[in-house]
């Protein structure tokens, strides 16, 4: 954590700046989500064979290209849950404007759950308050994948 100290005639200002760590190889930094197929392709490669359920969130640039790819959340072997809070924290720091989230499901079905489905809504109209717009929810698999936006299931 970087910490600055200003002093002026009248206050003393503490500024706290906590970067984003990743937690994935620098290698998806710069890549182009260019469509669901992309997206996909990356959620395979860093969570598709977890164990357990993972939340992964991918940061994107006004040209859809991956700023910041994170695991924000493990869960059990069955659910996966985390606040929109925390996911659009990392989002505003790395100054994102689109995201896209994506669970693997260790299964091997993608078939997305009503939580599944409430989890992502709930993450998309977030992201709309704070002006960054959610792209896509996937489910994978190392084999399968399901997106709930392609499916109809978003707002």
């Amino acid at each position: 954590m970087k910490t600055t100290i200003k002093v002026t005639q009248n206050a003393v200002m503490v500024t706290s700046v906590k970067l984003v760590q990743t937690k994935i190889p620098l290698s998806w930094a710069g890549v182009p989500i260019l469509g669901e197929l992309t997206a996909t392709y990356v959620a395979q490669q860093i969570i598709g064979d977890d164990a357990s359920e993972s939340l992964l969130a991918m940061f994107l640039d006004t040209k859809n290209q991956v700023i910041a790819a994170q695991r924000v959340f493990t869960g059990t072997v069955n659910k996966a849950l985390a606040a929109p809070r925390e996911i659009l924290q990392s989002a505003l720091l790395c100054n994102a404007v689109s995201f896209i989230m994506a669970h693997n499901h260790p299964s091997g079905d993608c078939t997305p759950s009503d939580a599944d489905r409430q989890q992502m809504q709930a993450m998309e109209l977030a992201g709309n308050v704070v002006g960054i717009k959610m792209l896509d929810s996937l489910v994978v698999s190392p084999e399968d994948a399901y997106s709930i936006k392609s499916n109809a299931h978003m707002a």
